[in-house]
């Protein structure tokens, strides 16, 4: 039942954040703001409604954002992603920064 609720919720916060991307949608430019505000008050929501996420949250070692400068995923990065010694992997370089952009703009329309 919770996790209904929660993906209501969620479902909802969603409908919310989209309004404001569709508002903002004719300038195809999003304000770091704007994003924030939203992702603020996701969380708020989830925070309140169901609580303790804190805890949720790894700490050491395993918060670990694993950083590729050579635009190379290696295997001994993802092993250490795949045994959660490590929340995330940013390899620098991996995709094109051109088409980066152009897949965003596909994305938003």
């Amino acid at each position: 039942m919770r996790a209904g609720r929660l993906i209501s919720s969620t479902a909802n916060i969603a409908m919310k954040h989209m309004n404001i991307v569709i508002q903002h949608k004719q300038r195809r430019q999003f304000s770091n703001r704007t994003r924030n505000d939203a992702i603020q008050e996701l969380f708020r929501h989830l925070e309140s409604n169901y609580g303790n996420l804190s805890s949720l949250i790894d700490t050491g070692t395993a918060a670990e954002t694993i950083v590729a400068d050579d635009g190379i995923i290696h295997a001994n990065h993802l092993k250490r992603l795949f045994e959660h010694d490590a929340t995330a992997l940013h390899v620098r370089n991996f995709y094109n920064s051109e088409s980066a952009t152009q897949l965003g703009e596909e994305l938003i329309q």
